[in-house]
C-alpha cells in the first residue's frame, strides 16, 4: 500500500511539472511514462501499477481541468468522438486510463526483470 501511494504521489508531481513546463499535450506522453517508470522503480506488480497509475494520472487530470487545462481529457474525445470529455470528467478519465495503462506496463516489466533474475 505504501508503494502504491508512493508511486501515485510520484505520477501526480512528476506529471503535474511535466504538464506545466513542457508543451502543450506533453502530459499525454509524460503521464505513462512517469507511471511506468514509477512501477518499475517500487517494483510494483502489474495491478499495483495500474492502480497507482490510475490514481495519480486520474487526481493530475482533475487538478489540471481545475486550473484551466483539460488537454488530458482531450484523449478520450478522439476515443469517443466527441467533444464533450474534455470536462472534469473527461480529465479525471482521461488521467487515469493513461496513468493506469503506465503502470500496469511498468509492473509487467517489473515482473520480466524480476523472472530474468531467478
Amino acid at each position: 500500500m505504501k508503494n502504491t501511494l508512493i508511486s501515485s504521489a510520484i505520477t501526480l508531481v512528476v506529471g503535474f511539472l511535466a504538464n506545466k513546463f513542457l508543451p502543450a499535450g506533453s502530459a499525454t506522453w509524460a503521464v505513462p511514462l512517469i507511471s511506468a517508470v514509477a512501477g518499475v522503480l517500487l517494483k510494483q506488480g502489474p495491478k499495483d501499477g495500474a492502480t497507482s497509475g490510475a490514481v495519480g494520472g486520474g487526481v493530475l487530470g482533475i487538478l489540471a481541468s481545475v486550473m484551466g487545462d483539460p488537454s488530458i481529457g482531450g484523449v478520450l474525445s478522439g476515443v469517443m468522438g466527441a467533444d464533450t470529455a474534455n470536462g472534469m470528467l473527461g480529465s479525471l478519465l482521461g488521467g487515469g486510463v493513461l496513468g493506469g495503462a503506465g503502470g500496469g506496463i511498468g509492473g509487467f516489466l517489473q515482473g520480466m526483470l524480476n523472472k530474468t533474475k531467478s
